[in-house]
This record gives C-alpha cells, sequence and structure tokens, in this order.
C-alpha cells in the first residue's frame, strides 16, 4: 500500500486499489458479486486513511470498548489486531470469521455484537 500511497500522492488522486489487492487482501472470501456491490458503494480510499496515525496517549476511554478480531483479514493480521486490543485497558476481544469487510461478509454476526451496546 505504500507505493499505491505513493503514487496516488504524486498524481493528486485518491487511490484505487487494483483487482488483485480487492480479491486477494481486502475482500477475501467474498463471492464476487458482494466485491462489486460493496466497491461500488465505497469507491476509491483517500490516501489520508492509509497515512494516518491514531494516537494512543490517552487510553483511557469513556465507555466499554469492543475489539472484533477478523481471523481471515489479510490486511490486518489477527495476530497484529490482537496486539492492538491489547493496547486499551479493559477491552474486550470477539473473534469473528472473516475477511476485512466483516460489514459486507458477515453483516449479522457484526450486528449481533454491536447491538450489545443499543
Amino acid at each position: 500500500f505504500k507505493l499505491l500511497s505513493m503514487l496516488s500522492s504524486l498524481s493528486r488522486q485518491e487511490l484505487k486499489l487494483p483487482s488483485q489487492a480487492i480479491y486477494g487482501y481486502l475482500c477475501n472470501g467474498m463471492d464476487t458479486m458482494e466485491v462489486v456491490q460493496l466497491m461500488g458503494f465505497l469507491g476509491p480510499l483517500p490516501t489520508r486513511v492509509l497515512k494516518s496515525r491514531l494516537p494512543m496517549e490517552n487510553s483511557e476511554l469513556p465507555c466499554p470498548v469492543t475489539y472484533i478480531v477478523l481471523t481471515q483479514d489479510k490486511i490486518i493480521s489477527p495476530d497484529a489486531q490482537s496486539r492492538i486490543a491489547e493496547r486499551f485497558e479493559g477491552v474486550e476481544t470477539v473473534e469473528i470469521e472473516s475477511c476485512h469487510q466483516v460489514m459486507a461478509q458477515h453483516p449479522q454476526e457484526l450486528a449481533e455484537v454491536l447491538l450489545r451496546y443499543a
């Protein structure tokens, strides 16, 4: 993604991922029609998403936090996701067998986790 981000910055255009990256990493395991619908809905990826950092100076959060580890994610490995979750004190970790696009691949499972807070 670094090379694509750099090329996108040089051309001053948003990042359009190659189909190999979409099918192999972002939407791995998804049906072709689901991928087409999702990518049509999302459009190009703003490069600032790839360059932005989330400050972690204040890890005290004012509400309960659940981190959902996506076990089939090829962009952020499940081990890396678990390490991210550990940075938050008192976080609940839940696993869903899904690619990076859990909201498209397993919306019902994701909704069940989110509805705990409704």
